[in-house]
């Protein structure tokens, strides 16, 4: 059992378009990093990086050179995205390219950054991310605890079908609420935004408590399985953590914003939009 690693970052979210904003939280998991690993990070890049954490504005893998190219500019101390980066530690950098890019043969991550181009060092250990489908998983899933307080329609020992019958009967039932950023209706508010739903229904379906920042759910919540291999009640991540979805089968995600304002039905489907921008799939049972 693989948990997701998470990226080191402050609060934030992230405007997009066609995507709801997500709330975010901070935090990170412990990784195995040498001090040689870090030290290093911290002297490749103190010559070239601004003393903060920079915005990763796009990431792309060479499959034949196995490296990975971040661009990315320097933000200030109040500067939002999701996609802050400490570049001054390996742990942030392998942490990043390791959710980015699950179970990729990353073996360097080049920075382009201030009109320079850096070379960073990253931490295989954390680069080995599983991509493999279980059966079954581990219950709770990493990255949540079961709510003692809670009568979840399916509890831990049910059948992988009545799980998914629960959690999308949750999800229906709040079809056609609206998209209001950093609301959670187990907070007593009206609305959600895309993470905070995603959060509420697997709360009320499965019993989880979980966190309900996109890109706590990107980095910690779930284990991480090929795209191919998803079925309906998966964790669908798009945009290293921007939205998030659960699919439903079908070629279909159900979700809260994504473009539509509301909680809905959305196509996955290869060539639709968010078909294109699926970053991740996380098995929750």
């Amino acid at each position: 059992m693989v948990e997701v690693l998470c990226l080191i970052k402050r609060s934030s979210f992230l405007l997009l378009p066609v995507v709801g904003l997500c709330a975010t939280l901070a935090g990170c998991s412990a990784t195995q990093n040498t001090g040689a690993m870090v030290s290093g990070a911290k002297k490749a890049v103190s010559s070239y990086l601004p003393a903060g954490d920079v915005s990763i504005l796009s990431a792309q893998y060479n499959a034949r050179t196995h490296v990975v190219t971040l661009a990315a500019k320097p933000i200030g101390a109040l500067a939002i995205g999701e996609n802050i980066v400490d570049v001054h530690s390996s742990t942030g950098v392998s942490n990043y390219v390791a959710a980015r890019f699950p179970g990729k043969d990353v073996r360097s991550v080049t920075l382009h950054a201030q009109g320079h181009t850096t070379k960073l060092p990253v931490s295989q250990s954390t680069l080995a991310v599983t991509v493999q489908a279980p059966h079954t998983i581990q219950i709770p899933p990493p990255g949540t605890t079961m709510d003692p307080t809670l009568h979840p329609l399916a509890g831990p020992k049910a059948s992988q079908t009545a799980k998914f019958h629960a959690v999308l009967s949750v999800a229906i039932s709040k079809m056609g609420t609206p998209y209001i950023w950093g609301h959670n209706e187990d907070r007593g508010q009206y609305g959600f935004d895309c993470s905070n739903f995603t959060a509420y229904v697997y709360h009320h379906a499965l019993g989880y408590n979980m966190s309900g920042s996109s890109q706590m759910q990107y980095h910690q919540v779930g284990v991480p399985i090929a795209t191919r291999n998803m079925r309906p009640g998966d964790l669908m991540v798009f945009d290293q953590g921007a939205h998030v979805g659960i699919f439903v089968g079908h070629g279909q995600m159900i979700e809260e914003g994504g473009g539509i304002g509301k909680v809905g039905y959305l196509s996955v489907k290869p060539g639709s939009y968010w078909g294109n921008h699926i970053t991740v799939i996380k098995r929750m049972f």
